[in-house]
């Protein structure tokens, strides 16, 4: 099963990876298959001692997750929406779909987004054409500091300990994402508030 992972503790943020998304599936204004999400919280504490300091902030790369139980798929009354055999990915058949957009409210990650000229939907395929030439998913060559990752996932978490439960996304049990996130260990889980940016 092919999905994703995410070295968050030492992401800057750089929104390379959506910029990267959005020029090879030429999105339009607001349309984006990967988003990159800031999480930010925190402050600061009395102790015994004083005040301790527990302010945080990291950021999240986001996309379709090609879900081993993908709403997106079950939602669809076309047939459009369709998980690959043996890659796991999760893709839309153009050619089936009638815009009706069950497939993004079943989607607890919103990933499916309508194409404002033929009201179709799209989203992540995880660049399947790249995928046959032997090549990376554009979102992951574009990375700068390479913390982006994609490929077999079983593969991937030999190399690196996440999880797919990291807040703000939700509950992993509902889907069962093909995506890992590595937060820095320090990272405090409260008062948190999220800011999402779009292009």
């Amino acid at each position: 099963t092919f999905g994703f992972v995410h070295e968050s503790r030492f992401c800057s943020g750089c929104k390379a990876c959506q910029l990267a998304c959005k020029e090879k599936n030429h999105t339009a204004e607001g349309e984006n298959f990967r988003q990159v999400i800031t999480c930010e919280g925190g402050g600061y504490q009395q102790t015994a001692a004083g005040f301790e300091n527990t302010v945080y902030a990291y950021s999240l790369s986001i996309s379709c997750n090609h879900c081993a139980k993908p709403l997106c798929v079950k939602s669809c009354p076309s047939g459009a929406m369709q998980k690959e055999p043996g890659s796991g990915i999760v893709f839309i058949e153009e050619k089936l779909c009638i815009g009706c957009g069950a497939c993004r409210r079943a989607c607890p990650y919103d990933a499916p987004q309508q194409n404002v000229q033929n009201k179709i939907m799209k989203k992540c395929d995880l660049c399947r054409d790249l995928l046959q030439e032997g090549k990376e998913p554009a979102c992951v060559s574009a990375c700068p500091l390479r913390l982006l990752h994609a490929g077999d996932l079983r593969e991937l978490e030999k190399q690196y300990t996440g999880k797919a439960e990291v807040e703000p996304l939700p509950a992993a049990k509902l889907t069962e994402p093909s995506l890992r996130i590595v937060l820095d260990p320090q990272i405090r889980k409260r008062n948190r508030k999220t800011q999402q940016s779009e292009f």
